[in-house]
């Protein structure tokens, strides 16, 4: 099933989101410490185009919660923890981000989130300001 994109639902508002976020000239990263490649999923939703980088676990021999999963993204965007938010979805595993700095915003698993409202990840688009 991991391999499945199906199994990898997105926020119905994530495409809106990352569109609004590249007309703002916000770079964006996916860090992933799932074993398969995400990147055949962001194509099906469309939304490939709209990420600048990928840091995947099983190409960098690290998981998270290691922060220098997010230290490469930070490079890999050129940008500092300071001015970087990062959104997940597990605090146990994407918490590791605020260790260095960058504002984490923790939103409920979308498996867990299918029968609420969308909506979720306007509050990005709310912290950018």
């Amino acid at each position: 099933l991991l391999g499945d994109p199906t199994f990898h639902p997105v926020y119905a508002e994530t495409p809106t989101v990352l569109r609004d976020l590249a007309d703002h000239g916000v770079r964006v990263a996916v860090v992933s410490d799932i074993h398969v490649d995400l990147r055949a999923h962001a194509v099906i939703h469309g939304i490939d185009h709209l990420i600048d980088s990928w840091i995947l676990s099983y190409q960098h021999g690290i998981q998270k919660p290691d922060r220098a999963l997010f230290q490469l993204a930070l490079d890999a965007l050129g940008v500092r923890a300071a001015d970087t938010l990062m959104v997940g979805d597990r605090a146990s595993h994407d918490g590791a981000a605020a260790t260095l700095g960058i504002d984490t915003l923790i939103l409920p698993a979308r498996r867990d989130a299918i029968h609420r409202r969308s909506g979720r990840l306007d509050a990005v688009m709310l912290m950018m300001g």
